[in-house]
C-alpha cells in the first residue's frame, strides 16, 4: 500500500485520482501547469513562487494565504477564487478573469492586471501600489481602504466601484469611467483625472483635489461636498 503525504488528504485530494493530477503535481513542486484544471482546488497557504499557471482554470480555488510571488497567471480563470491575504506581488495577471474573486488584504504590488476582469471583486484593504490596471474592468469592485498609490488606472471601468477611504495618491485615472463610483474620504493628492467620466460619482470629504479638478468634476456631473 502506497503512503502519501498527509497534506493531500487534509486538502481533500486523492493522489490516485487522475482528475486531480494537476493539483498533485503542483503541490509536489511542478511549477509549469499552464492550462491546468485546478477548479475548486484547495491551495491554502501553498508556496507557488514563480509558478506558471497561465490560462489555468482556478475557478472557486481556495488560495487564501498562498505565496504567488512572481507567478504567471495571465489569461487564468480565477472566477470567485479565494485569494484573501495572498502574496501576489510582481505577478502577471494580464487578461485574467477575477470576477467575484476575494482579494481582501491581498498584496498585489507591482503586478500587471491590464485588461483583467475584476467585476464585483473584493479588494478591500488590498495593497495595490504601483500596479497596472490599464483597461481593466473594475465595475462594482470593492476597493474600500485599498492602497492605490502610483497605480495605473487609465481607461479602467470603475463604474459603481466602492473607493471609500482609499489611498489614491498619485494614481493615474485619466480617461477612466468613474460614473456612480463612491470616493468618500479618499485621498486623491496628485492623482490625474483628466478625461475621466464622473457623472454621479461621489467625492464627499475627499482630500487632495486641485481647484481645477474640483471644478471639472462639478461641471461634468460629479458630486462634491
Amino acid at each position: 500500500m502506497r503512503i502519501f503525504p498527509i497534506n493531500f488528504f487534509q486538502r481533500g485530494i486523492n493522489p490516485n485520482n487522475p482528475n486531480q493530477k494537476g493539483i498533485v503535481d503542483l503541490l509536489r513542486g511542478d511549477r509549469d501547469l499552464a492550462g491546468a484544471d485546478l477548479q475548486n482546488a484547495n491551495l491554502r497557504g501553498a508556496e507557488l513562487v514563480k509558478a506558471n499557471l497561465s490560462s489555468a482554470n482556478l475557478q472557486n480555488a481556495k488560495l487564501e494565504g498562498a505565496n504567488l510571488y512572481d507567478a504567471d497567471l495571465h489569461y487564468a480563470d480565477l472566477l470567485s477564487a479565494d485569494l484573501r491575504n495572498t502574496d501576489l506581488r510582481n505577478t502577471d495577471l494580464r487578461k485574467s478573469n477575477l470576477e467575484g474573486a476575494k482579494l481582501y488584504r491581498a498584496d498585489i504590488r507591482f503586478s500587471d492586471l491590464s485588461g483583467a476582469n475584476l467585476h464585483f471583486a473584493d479588494l478591500r484593504g488590498a495593497n495595490l501600489r504601483e500596479t497596472d490596471f490599464m483597461g481593466a474592468n473594475l465595475r462594482s469592485a470593492m476597493l474600500r481602504d485599498a492602497d492605490l498609490r502610483n497605480t495605473d488606472l487609465r481607461n479602467t471601468d470603475l463604474r459603481n466601484a466602492d473607493l471609500r477611504g482609499a489611498m489614491i495618491r498619485s494614481a493615474d485615472l485619466r480617461n477612466a469611467d468613474l460614473r456612480d463610483a463612491d470616493f468618500y474620504g479618499a485621498n486623491l493628492l496628485h492623482a490625474k483625472i483628466e478625461g475621466a467620466k464622473v457623472d454621479n460619482a461621489y467625492f464627499g470629504s475627499v482630500s487632495g483635489l486641485t481647484i481645477s479638478q474640483t471644478e471639472m468634476i462639478e461641471e461634468l456631473g460629479g458630486e462634491i461636498s
